[in-house]
């Protein structure tokens, strides 16, 4: 309350007889030899905890068998040969998938061209080679703010529903030995935080990857060439993931030593000279620049916007009795890198409008906030943070926060756009008020976030056993990634990582300085409070500044900001006759208002 007193898409050399991904290099080759390995690896078992690596010497070739006419719907039998990749047109579900319910829009037209032979037959070119393209190249992915070219919430649905699809997804994904989660495994439990991190774009050249269908309880993989068009989800490394359309979990590409043959529905544009390959990007995207429909280059946030706090639990498939199932498949439960019973359940949660999110413990209780704080000589640093907690009751009061677990994921911004905040700044700004004992400042490195630090705190209130530990990470925006945990078991550390393996960071502008004509707040004798209410229905924060009163210049308050976060409803405790302008990141003002008696609202836009 005021005091009353005072680009273009990449240019792709050409596939030839195949190849292999060598280490997320991005270099395809043509490797010819006489024993030859087949080119699908074996069905991945559903609760298979860790993936079974090829070796350097190769797999003995069964006898061939006469190849059947290749695929092109559900229910069919469905079988390649070595050295086959199956074509999979975008508007087509394909042979075995997860789900039959479409799960993703119907791919635009101009991209997606019609297919003109079911049963397609297509060697590859000769000696050719091709260079794969890094996943977070600007303009290599289509895609639009809007992001509805796949329908993420049904897909987590879908996968909640069905335990046994979901244990195989999974396990399907754990196949990518350079797949990025908690100790380099995907859990089920944690599904639906990983979920929430993927982005949908859409493919703008047909794309070699593998595939996996699901059939008797395992994911199937098996090569594929997807058509352009074809929406799917990508990491924040850029690599695939799924296909939007049928749920289909994807990994990148596995090589043949063998000539290949496209097999399966030929589109009038497919070319087997020009079949792209995409390799993860050096380090984790904070975002990616896609072209848009309508050739613009534009930047997409990371994750989904349409994933809700509500998102459900994927809960562990039941394992059957050792019994009935097969020897590969048999395992207690959907293993993860950390001990079985010590990781939460999780599901996504996002502030409203504003598709900053991390994964919360299912049944805990969420808060958002938006404000500004000091850091340093700035006093306008632009805050924003996700508490979660058991019970939020205990946790806002200081004599019972440490009691139990609980977490913040927070993000800070500078004033100043093009400027870098500095964690250490940030960390000695704001010291524990309810644990004394700080420990020295470690460093600490995340694949996806780099090199940060972190310090833990004991001696805290009334929980001695409590340790209060706060992780850093600088952003290439000038922000400062925060995350702060009160850690009582080994189930509070492990979380801790899947919160910084999960976290959605969508960029945000740093605010430029408010750019308001100069004015003054009347100052209304024995005036009553009246609050000033503020309906934020922009996409962005909105800062309120307060201008003084005429006997002190009128300057507009600097450090006392309030803040209403994307789609947020705001109530300011004020006075009748003082003036507020609403202003947006770049700096200009949106609205001003003079408090009438009673109080006032204003709606932004």
């Amino acid at each position: 309350m005021p005091d009353r007193g005072a680009s273009s898409l990449p240019t792709f050399l050409l596939v030839g007889l195949v190849a292999l991904l060598v280490g997320g290099g991005g270099a395809w080759f043509f490797m010819q030899r006489q024993d030859d390995t087949p080119s699908t690896p074996p069905p991945i078992a559903a609760a298979t905890a860790t993936a079974e690596v090829a070796t350097a010497e190769p797999a003995t070739p069964e006898p061939a068998t006469p190849a059947p006419t290749a695929p092109s719907g559900v229910g069919e039998v469905f079988l390649l040969q070595p050295g086959e990749v199956f074509l999979q047109p975008a508007a087509e579900i394909g042979p075995n998938p997860f789900t039959t319910e479409p799960l993703a829009a119907t791919p635009d037209p101009e991209l997606a061209q019609p297919v003109v032979n079911e049963a397609a037959s297509v060697p590859a070119p000769q000696q050719v080679s091709i260079q794969a393209n890094s996943g977070g190249e600007v303009g290599l992915y289509g895609g639009s703010l809007d992001n509805a070219s796949c329908d993420m919430p049904k897909l987590i649905n879908f996968l909640s529903s069905n335990p046994d699809k979901a244990a195989a997804w999974v396990a399907a994904q754990n196949a990518d030995p350079n797949l990025r989660f908690v100790g380099g495994q995907l859990t089920v439990a944690a599904l639906p935080a990983y979920l929430a991190g993927l982005t949908p774009v859409v493919l703008l050249a047909d794309t070699r990857v593998t595939n996996h269908g699901f059939e008797n309880g395992s994911a199937t993989p098996f090569q594929a060439v997807f058509q352009k068009g074809t929406a799917v989800l990508i990491d924040s490394y850029g690599v695939l993931r799924a296909r939007c359309l049928c749920g289909n979990p994807l990994i990148p590409p596995v090589p043949s030593s063998i000539p290949i043959t496209y097999v399966g529905g030929q589109w009038r544009d497919f070319d087997p000279a020009n079949v792209s390959v995409v390799t993860s990007a050096p380090q984790a995207q904070t975002s990616f620049q896609v072209t848009s429909p309508s050739g613009a280059v534009v930047q997409l946030p990371l994750g989904h916007p349409s994933l809700a706090a509500a998102a459900p639990t994927v809960t562990p498939a039941t394992p059957a009795p050792a019994a009935t199932q097969p020897a590969a498949a048999t395992q207690p439960s959907a293993a993860t890198a950390t001990t079985a019973g010590t990781t939460y359940p999780v599901q996504a949660f996002t502030i409203p409008g504003s598709q900053f999110g991390a994964p919360v413990p299912t049944g805990w209780e969420t808060d958002t906030q938006y404000t500004t704080t000091t850091v340093g000589a700035d006093p306008a640093v632009l805050y924003r943070g996700i508490i979660a907690a058991p019970s939020m009751a205990v946790y806002t009061n200081p004599d019972t926060r440490h009691t139990e677990p609980y977490v913040v994921v927070s993000q800070y911004w500078p004033s100043q756009p093009g400027q870098q905040l500095d964690m250490n700044a940030i960390e000695a700004g704001s010291p524990s008020s309810t644990c004394t004992q700080p420990g020295p400042v470690e460093t600490v490195t995340h694949p996806r976030f780099g090199s940060g630090i972190a310090v833990s705190y004991t001696g805290c209130l009334n929980s001695p056993g409590a340790e209060f530990r706060r992780i850093y990470y600088p952003q290439p925006d000038g922000s400062v990634l925060r995350v702060s945990v009160n850690v009582l078991s080994d189930q509070d550390r492990n979380y801790t990582q899947t919160v910084l393996d999960s976290v959605a960071l969508p960029p945000l502008t740093a605010p430029a300085p408010p750019n308001v004509a100069q004015a003054c707040s009347t100052d209304v004798p024995n005036a009553p409070g009246a609050d000033l209410t503020i309906v934020n229905t922009t996409s962005e924060p909105v800062r309120m500044y307060w201008h003084d009163y005429a006997a002190n210049g009128c300057q507009l308050d600097m450090v006392n900001v309030w803040v209403a976060g994307p789609g947020e409803t705001l109530t300011i405790p004020s006075y009748e006759g003082n003036r507020w302008s609403a202003v947006a990141m770049d700096g200009s003002e949106l609205q001003s208002v003079e408090i009438a008696a009673g109080g006032s609202a204003i709606t932004i836009p």
